[in-house]
């Protein structure tokens, strides 16, 4: 009984850090100030998280369908680890050593707020003067408040991917424990 007390909770955290990563990626995709579309990373990040949040309502129906509990859930679960890891490494190495702040006060101030503009999750890339339309009509307090919120929710995304993968890595613990315990 503990143990599906403890499968329905970690599920619950399961689906919660699934649809937290979906929001953050899809409003990241549809904020995207690039000309030509958003980051093929950030759709990414919403297949994780979609296919999380899938996979958590999954993991709640096999505790009460021993069926397809198990190995099978251990084996859905290791997927999931395994792509929401790499998700969450694609968006922590992309975004590197930037700082998320707005604070204007010194030079590497200026250096942070140019990996920030120049950041291809962040910002426009600044691969040409056309490939950015977050720049229009804005001044640069709007801009720099739009990199700094982008910025924040990218490592939003990354840490919501990482906490997943250790919540499922308690659920394997826990589908294991099940397991031992019903042969």
């Amino acid at each position: 009984m503990v143990s599906k007390i403890a499968g329905i909770a970690l599920r619950a955290f399961q689906f919660l850090f699934g649809v937290v990563v979906l929001g953050l990626s899809i409003s990241l995709i549809k904020n995207s100030p690039l000309v030509d579309g958003p980051n093929s990373k950030h759709a990414y990040a919403a297949f994780v998280g979609a296919i999380t949040t899938v996979t958590a309502i999954m993991g709640v129906l096999s505790l009460w369908f021993p069926a397809v509990g198990g190995i099978i859930s251990m084996v859905f679960d290791g997927f999931i680890i395994l792509v929401n890891l790499v998700g969450g490494l694609i968006i922590a190495i992309t975004i590197g050593n930037i700082k998320c702040s707005s604070h204007r006060n010194s030079r590497s101030t200026f250096v942070n707020f140019s990996k920030l503009v120049s950041n291809s999750l962040i910002g426009c890339s600044l691969t040409s003067s056309d490939a950015c339309t977050a720049w229009d009509r804005k001044s640069d307090d709007d801009v720099i408040h739009m990199l700094v919120g982008r910025c924040q929710m990218n490592q939003a995304d990354a840490a919501f991917q990482f906490l997943t993968v250790l919540v499922l890595l308690g659920s394997l613990v826990v589908t294991w424990m099940r397991m031992k315990n019903n042969k």
